[in-house]
Parts: structure tokens; sequence; C-alpha cells
């Protein structure tokens, strides 16, 4: 099934070339997608041109913990991290699945700090560890296929 995903107005009929282009930012790494490009007359009668197929290729770089302060922690920590990737477009033009949770010493899931697509750059988040015991945590960064745990120590 075809779905729009992008639009652009044309510029009508020109004695020149014109050249047009959509820079897809939800993509993910390794999947093949196949874009078309509709052209809509005056009259609304549509012609369509493609599919072109294109992989996403890039890979997710210079990533992880850029700081878990402070570390042991009383009440509140602030955790930051670096995302950055490489591929045939600007690195900031993707939006990186990520995910940052606290686990407790069973590897359980105590809270989930971030899940979401976010873009790269420098990014922090603010851990409150009320309501947990006093010990020993672990923070896990997921980013893609890429994967970092840190230890933490909540004291009470």
């Amino acid at each position: 099934e075809d779905k729009m995903i992008f639009s652009v107005r044309g510029q009508g009929t020109v004695p020149h070339p014109t050249e047009y282009q959509y820079n897809d930012t939800l993509i993910v790494s390794d999947k093949t997608y196949l874009y078309k490009l509709a052209a809509v007359d005056e009259n609304r009668d549509t012609t369509w041109y493609g599919p072109v197929v294109a992989t996403a290729e890039f890979e997710i770089l210079k990533t992880g913990f850029s700081g878990v302060y402070p570390n042991p922690f009383r009440k509140e920590m602030v955790i930051s991290y670096q995302l950055s990737v490489i591929g045939n477009q600007p690195i900031t033009d993707y939006l990186l699945p990520i995910t940052i949770s606290i686990y407790d010493i069973a590897g359980r899931v105590v809270r989930t700090l971030v899940d979401e697509r976010l873009k790269a750059g420098h990014h922090s988040v603010r851990f409150d560890g009320r309501g947990l015991a006093s010990g020993i945590y672990f923070i896990r960064l997921k980013a893609g296929d890429y994967r970092e745990t840190k230890k933490i120590i909540l004291l009470r």
C-alpha cells in the first residue's frame, strides 16, 4: 500500500530541469525502503515514478555515557550521554531509538528513564532515586545495536 510521507509544491512547467529532494529522518539502519514520486498536475491527474530502492546504512559512533553524577548519590543524579552516527546524511538528521533503564541487583527494571527516538547530540536525564532502597543499581543505555552499562550506588 502506498502511503504519502512528504509533499512538496512543484514549480509547474518550467523550461529547465527541476530537482526535488526528501530527507527521511525516521529510518533504521540496515533496512530497505522503497520510495515513489507522484506528480500531480493542475487537473489533479497523477503520474507515478519509481520505485527507488534505498538501503539505510549508518553506524552509531561515539555513543555512550558522558557523565553519571554524583555517584554514589542520595536522592537524585544526572545521567549525561552522547549520541552520534555516521552515514550518507548529516548526523543530526537521524532519530535514534534510545532506551535508558535502571536495573536492580537482581536484573529487574525498576525505572525506564528514556524510551524514544532522539537526534544525535548531547542529552541528559535526571534520575530520582526516592522510593528505592539503598544499594547497587545499574544504568543501561541502548542505542541501536550499542549497549553500555554503568554501576551506580544509592545511599540513604
